[in-house]
């Protein structure tokens, strides 16, 4: 009866083949990581736009299109300012004056980046700053004096979203929503 071993070249090949197949588990884990963190950062910026969304909603549906100013590119390049003005209200309801016509509130809102942390979104009543979003990158305001597609009392939100994943990775989002104000 022989012994039989390995040879020098069936243990050289064995070992070639078990490092090929190590190196592809760790590529596709690898991948599997990324898309997985690409996902998930999508998800979070996206989550993150439609909450601003709903926020800025809330407000500039209540508003006139005469009762709010846009200030554009300031402070940061391609990036917007809206100030505006609630009307007062009394059990949900806009107050009526004597001619019928809307009380509208004297409190200023303004929305825009933050001048100290600028990738956030911040909502500033006479003073007082509330934040809304961060990752911010820009936020236009864009009414029917710009596009002249939109109707007089249409204003569209335009939101750059961004956010740096590990190894520097940069995630970019764009949301874009078309708001119905007062007439």
């Amino acid at each position: 009866m022989k012994d039989k071993g390995l040879t020098i070249v069936e243990v050289a090949i064995s070992s070639i083949i078990l490092s090929v197949i190590a190196g592809l588990l760790i590529t596709a884990y690898m991948q599997g990581i990324s898309i997985f963190q690409t996902a998930d950062i999508n998800s979070t910026l996206q989550g993150n736009a439609r909450t601003a969304f709903n926020m800025l909603s809330l407000d500039l549906r209540k508003t006139s299109r005469n009762q709010i100013q846009i200030m554009q590119n300031n402070p940061f390049s391609g990036t917007d300012t809206i100030i505006y003005h609630l009307p007062r209200e009394s059990a949900g309801m806009p107050v009526l004056t004597g001619d019928n016509t809307i009380d509208w509130n004297t409190s200023t809102i303004t929305i825009g980046l933050d001048q100290i942390e600028p990738k956030r979104l911040v909502k500033d009543i006479d003073g007082v700053k509330t934040p809304i979003t961060h990752n911010v990158k820009s936020i236009r305001f864009i009414d029917h004096t710009i596009d002249s597609a939109l109707q007089l009392d249409e204003l569209k939100v335009i939101l750059n979203m961004e956010e740096t994943g590990t190894a520097g990775k940069v995630y970019n989002l764009t949301y874009t929503c078309i708001i119905n104000m007062r007439n």
